[in-house]
Formats: structure tokens, C-alpha cells, sequence
């Protein structure tokens, strides 16, 4: 496979090791997609994970494609750095899943903050306080080392 754009080593490449995946349609947005995959790691069980599949809407020129490889490594600069554990970690990337490399995290099994709570109405006030004290927790941790994020919402939570 060609590979136009190349992704620092700071995170491996787990492209030979991604399979069986699926495209769930609940899990769309206006920039990226996620599929729901099988990591299948060499002397491990396998594990479900999530890939991250940047969306370039036919792009026009190589232009398109470059503007959306620096965004793409921006993100990888600063998720490559945050070690939280309301912070889902970065575990690689894989090529052949758009025009751009995507990356890989682990799977949330009951979705986004939005669709947990959409599934669970009758959530206790106590377990609502708890996940509240969990998104303050990450995002204070985000202010304090100076990472901005301007598009939260509950699809950002898992």
C-alpha cells in the first residue's frame, strides 16, 4: 500500500493487526466515522477497539489531503501526551481505512456519554453526580497542561 502520509513513531502502526470490522451508523459525525474492529495482537487475545477514520469528502487536490494530515497530527501531538484515566488512550494507527491514516483506541461498549444516558433515563442521581466528577476530573486535567478542545459534547465522551 502507498502510504503518501506518514505518522510519527511515537505511536505504532497496527495496520497488519486490525480486522473484522464493522460500520456502525450511530457512530457518525460531519469529520470522522468509527468503526468498530478486532485488534489481533500477536501472543494476546483479541481485543475490540475502536478506529477513528478521518472523513475527506472527495478531496480536490493534494492541498485538501495535506491541510487534513496537519490536523491529523496535531491531534496525535496532543492525545500522545495525555496520560488520564478518564482519557481514553491513543493505542495506534492503520492505514487503508480512508484517504488518511485513522487512529485506534479502545472500545467503549456502551457507546458515547450521550447514548449511555439516552439508554439509561432512570440513571440515580448519584451515578449521574459521578460521571459529572469523572468529565470535570478529564477536563481539568486538560486545562492544566493547556490542551483546548472547543467542540465537547456528550458523542466526545465515552
Amino acid at each position: 500500500m502507498l502510504k503518501l502520509f506518514e505518522i510519527p513513531t511515537c505511536i505504532p502502526d497496527l495496520t497488519d493487526h486490525i480486522v473484522k470490522c464493522e460500520y456502525p451508523e450511530a457512530t457518525n459525525s460531519h469529520k470522522y466515522h468509527i468503526c468498530k474492529c478486532t485488534w489481533d495482537r500477536p501472543n494476546h487475545s483479541p481485543v475490540t477497539v475502536a478506529v477513528k477514520v478521518i472523513r475527506v469528502l472527495q478531496p480536490k487536490n493534494v492541498l485538501d489531503l495535506t491541510e487534513r494530515y496537519d490536523e491529523l497530527l496535531q491531534e496525535i501531538k496532543v492525545w500522545g501526551r495525555l496520560q488520564n484515566e478518564h482519557i481514553l488512550p491513543v493505542l495506534g494507527y492503520v492505514y487503508g481505512h480512508g484517504h488518511l491514516p485513522s487512529l485506534v483506541f479502545p472500545w467503549m461498549e456502551n457507546g458515547s456519554l450521550t447514548n449511555f444516558l439516552r439508554e439509561r433515563e432512570s440513571l440515580e442521581r448519584g451515578e449521574r453526580f459521578r460521571l459529572l466528577q469523572d468529565i470535570a476530573s478529564a477536563l481539568q486535567y486538560l486545562h492544566a497542561i493547556a490542551v483546548v478542545h472547543g467542540d465537547l459534547t456528550g458523542q466526545h465522551f465515552g
